[in-house]
């Protein structure tokens, strides 16, 4: 029997990999993380990058999900509905505009510049005008539809997410890391 396969039956006894809290009067805790540092040693390079950009995805969403919560809840009408263009095209919906990119394993992204009017909604706008002559297109509009077209005022929508969720992610995240970790483990223990 491999060393992999005793680490699993020791961890099925009920050893934890979160380990457990602290006497600490700043609610700080420590992290048992032996058993958890031999099972990622026992992984392949590939999946020990896979469980790790795992873990930091799933510490990603948690930002994400907060961030389309902030949008729906400052925006009138839905944020799922896709719009369709001048052109006749079907586009993104807001929400699909919130995109969480995993490259490697140490660093995930999460931004909003999947779909061009969130960048609108997070920082706004000046106020805007259309001149009587437009010469880039060549167009010469009537009087009435020369003028103000407005302004769009920033919801910051997106930095209200980071504020809220970044405390919750960060203490978080080494217990996703190892619930990566563990699946991928389990999963490489049963094809052996």
């Amino acid at each position: 029997m491999g060393a992999h396969a005793e680490r699993m039956k020791q961890y099925d006894r009920g050893h934890s990999f979160r380990g457990s809290s602290g006497s600490s009067s700043r609610g700080s805790f420590t992290v048992d993380t032996s058993e958890v540092m031999g099972l990622f040693a026992d992984l392949t390079g590939k999946e020990q990058e896979k469980a790790t950009r795992d873990g930091l995805r799933k510490g990603a969403n948690i930002l994400r999900r907060a961030t389309r919560r902030n949008l729906q809840s400052k925006i009138h009408g839905s944020i799922r509905k896709k719009w369709i263009g001048r052109d006749g095209k079907q586009y993104k919906s807001m929400s699909e505009g919130v995109v969480v990119n995993a490259k490697s394993a140490q660093e995930v992204r999460v931004h909003i510049m999947g779909e061009f009017r969130l960048k609108w909604f997070e920082l706004g706008t000046e106020s805007r005008s259309r001149k009587f002559w437009s010469a880039k297109r060549g167009i010469r509009f009537k009087d009435a539809e020369a003028g103000r077209t407005g302004k769009i005022t920033g919801i910051h929508f997106f930095r209200e997410a980071q504020q809220q969720t970044e405390r919750q992610i960060f203490s978080n995240l080494d217990s996703y890391i190892s619930q990566s970790i563990d699946k991928i483990a389990r999963k490489h223990a049963t094809k052996h």
